[in-house]
């Protein structure tokens, strides 16, 4: 290569260099720009306080098993947000297991999030009345949780009844392979009428309709 066509050549890249704003023999490319980091969610958003003395429980069911009671204004930590139409959300503390949706408030000054809850989020908490919703045909009343036990009477759609709570106000029930079954008091579901003692129905088939209940909150 002769002298004139180096020269040339180092004037060339002397001159983009210079542009770039880099020496002539160090070349850099532009930094990519960084992302800006998403900040954490505050520990408070998943802060409630429970608004009446309640039961935590192992799966999100108020027939299953009971983990714990946690008294009025305990502050509890969720594992996650809940949606508005959820009955029940997981907890971290102070026990793990599932706590029902309308017992909790926000903690703070924060409005609530549901003030006006429909019959179904309505928590047992205290609650003896429930409302039978389905099946049309209406449901048998049994003096034990068994099929095959003496009939006493059967409840349609939109019967009021009075069922029976246990300890930390859950309500009394009977899990066998097919049913799961609730004790309701007689006396109170038909007042002014000749029943006593308790009986049994049906609130969830586990077979055809293990996901659904017979029986609601009442208003």
């Amino acid at each position: 290569m002769n002298t004139s066509l180096c020269h040339k050549l180092l004037t060339v890249t002397a001159t983009v260099a210079i542009a770039w704003g880099t020496s002539p023999w160090q070349f850099s490319l532009p930094a990519a720009a960084q992302p800006e980091p998403n900040p954490a969610s505050p520990a408070s958003s998943r802060c409630r306080v429970t608004s009446v003395s309640t039961s935590v429980y192992r799966e999100a069911a108020t027939t299953s098993s009971v983990v714990s009671v946690v008294p009025k204004d305990t502050r509890v930590t969720l594992s996650y947000i809940p949606d508005g139409e959820d009955r029940f959300v997981r907890i971290q503390s102070p026990a793990i297991g599932f706590i029902q949706t309308a017992v909790l408030k926000p903690c703070g000054s924060q409005p609530n999030p549901n003030p006006n809850p429909k019959p179904w989020q309505k928590p047992t908490v205290g609650r003896t009345c429930r409302l039978v919703i389905r099946p049309s045909q209406g449901l048998n009343i049994r003096k034990e949780p068994n099929e095959k036990a003496a009939y006493i009477a059967t409840v349609y759609p939109d019967t009021e009844l009075t069922v029976n709570l246990t300890t930390g106000n859950v309500v009394k029930t009977y899990k066998d392979q097919k049913y799961v079954w609730i004790e309701i008091d007689l006396s109170r579901t038909f007042r002014g009428e000749n029943f006593s003692g308790n009986g049994w129905i049906v609130n969830t088939n586990l077979v055809t309709a293990p996901k659904l209940s017979n029986v609601a909150y009442c208003d």
